[in-house]
């Protein structure tokens, strides 16, 4: 594994690109979100501790979102083959990794509540 760093602003990666990296923050902090022109959709921030990109690691398609640094940010890049051998080694990666995904839908959930209420949505 290697660490990155990524300047305040810079593209991790975009939605739609093949994702073949996972990444864990050292130091610093990161955006996730969607972009349908002509909005973008804050999806999260994420801070120290936190992994991201692992949802194309796991199911092998393409990332889904855009993820940029907020500051200077530090990041261990963790390559697929070495995702699926710590997945295999350390029971206690995957529960961390499924507390982030049941996380991540919790809060989109959320979000999509409060866009849904705040358009004046109405019953059927």
């Amino acid at each position: 594994m290697t660490t990155r760093v990524f300047r305040a602003g810079e593209r991790i990666f975009s939605q739609g690109q093949p994702g073949d990296m996972a990444y864990f923050i050292e130091t610093g902090s990161v955006r996730i979100w969607r972009e349908r022109e002509p909005n973008m959709l804050i999806l999260g921030e994420l801070g120290e501790g936190c992994l991201f990109g692992e949802l194309a690691l796991l199911d092998g398609r393409d990332r889904t979102a855009h993820a940029t640094a907020m500051m200077e940010t530090h990041c261990t890049v963790i390559s697929k083959e070495r995702f699926d051998e710590f997945l295999d080694e350390h029971d206690a990666l995957t529960g961390i990794i499924m507390a982030s995904l049941v996380s991540y839908i919790r809060t989109t959930i959320q979000r999509l509540d409060a866009e849904f209420l705040a358009e004046g949505a109405r019953a059927p």
